[in-house]
């Protein structure tokens, strides 16, 4: 390997590579999340809740599209109050707010706007799909306003804007276990 430098160490020095041994050039274009950084933001956690009783009770084409329903207006709902849609696991969905905000101290009122819309949104759906769903859908909703690391993270070609760190992943275990539904 040659550097590509003019320096003359008098320490030594350490090497980060920032890309794999077998990358490609092209792959080199690729963002590789290092923009990254620790910030206030505002983390919500939807989480679907039943979802396995439904899961029995439709086949598996059938709880796709109610799925696909699902997330389509919840992100509609978190895009129309100033959220990012970061991620969906399984039956939930992650959004962070306050990220694009001159203030992150705004994300946790944009939030509450965010979910209240998801409310509205998830009863909409429910009266469209009354005739598919044996129960309606329900949704817990937790909001936690705190430090985070926020950036590009995940594969080369396919990475996701999200946030770590304790601010999201302490509330997400602590949420995922409450089970306390925002809506009966």
């Amino acid at each position: 390997m040659r550097l590509a430098c003019q320096i003359r160490p008098t320490a030594d020095i350490s090497i980060m590579p920032l890309l794999a041994a077998d990358a490609s050039a092209a792959e080199g274009t690729v963002r590789g999340g290092l923009e990254g950084s620790e910030r206030l933001t505002t983390v919500v956690f939807v989480d679907m809740r039943g979802s396995t009783s439904l899961g029995e009770a439709k086949m598996p084409y059938d709880v796709l599209f109610i799925l696909n329903r699902f997330f389509h207006e919840m992100s509609k709902g978190v895009a129309a109050t100033n959220g990012h849609y970061s991620q969906f696991t399984g039956d939930g969905l992650m959004a962070l707010y306050g990220l694009d905000a001159a203030d992150p101290a705004t994300g946790p009122a944009d939030a509450v706007r965010g979910a209240r819309e998801m409310l509205m949104r998830l009863e909409q759906l429910n009266h469209q799909l009354r005739e598919d769903l044996p129960e309606p859908l329900r949704i817990g909703i937790g909001i936690h306003y705190g430090e985070a690391i926020v950036g590009a993270m995940g594969p080369p070609r396919s990475q996701i804007v999200t946030a770590i760190g304790c601010c999201a992943t302490c509330f997400s275990m602590a949420f995922s276990i409450s089970g306390v539904p925002l809506m009966p």
